[in-house]
């Protein structure tokens, strides 16, 4: 008998790998990718109008805030060095029976890494909406987030809790920029569940 052969192919955005003797495992638990539109007045075609995603998200609270950091990569990949960073802090006031109801405060920031656009640009006001999850659980929200600089970023997204992630951030690789969004006046705050 002739020796037998393994021929893995992988289609990866399926998730779904056959072996050679015709196993299929279909991976489950694949998350939806965070989809956004980010709208730049300012620019040109075909930058003034981009469809992202993202597989990069993380969200964490402490102290009443909730974190958000959104990673995003070049237009097409999922994942990948960030051409985009969004930061968000935002606190959700609690209702009458103490639970999660509206976010009451909303801050955040609009990196963009490199390019002849690189910079950082203020959130001026936003829409948050979809409560946190309970514990540590994912936290889907949808986002509409003008920016200073006339640009604004609309989407859906799905983070993974990760207090780690948003810690380094914060206290790492964005100290200042974090720092100085906490001495700026809050935005306007439109809130919509």
């Amino acid at each position: 008998m002739p020796p037998m052969t393994t021929r893995w192919t992988a289609l990866v955005p399926a998730g779904i790998f056959s072996l050679a003797a015709g196993t299929t495992l279909v991976f489950c638990g694949c998350t939806t990718p965070s989809s956004l539109r980010l709208e730049q007045p300012r620019l040109s075609e075909p930058q003034c109008r981009l469809d992202l995603i993202s597989e990069q998200v993380w969200w964490t609270e402490s102290g009443g805030v909730h974190r958000v950091l959104v990673e995003i990569p070049l237009p097409g990949a999922g994942t990948g060095r960030p051409t985009y960073l969004l930061y968000l802090r935002v606190t959700i006031a609690p209702d009458s029976q103490g639970e999660p109801e509206t976010p009451a405060d909303l801050r955040g920031f609009l990196i963009q890494t490199r390019g002849p656009q690189a910079g950082l640009t203020l959130l001026t006001r936003g829409n948050v909406s979809g409560p946190p999850s309970a514990g540590t659980g994912d936290w889907s929200l949808r986002v509409d987030l003008p920016f200073e600089d006339g640009s604004r970023l609309a989407g859906n997204l799905l983070a993974v809790h990760d207090d780690w992630r948003l810690t380094r951030f914060e206290t790492r690789s964005h100290t200042a920029d974090v720092q100085a969004l906490l001495t700026e006046p809050a935005p306007i705050m439109n809130q919509h569940r």
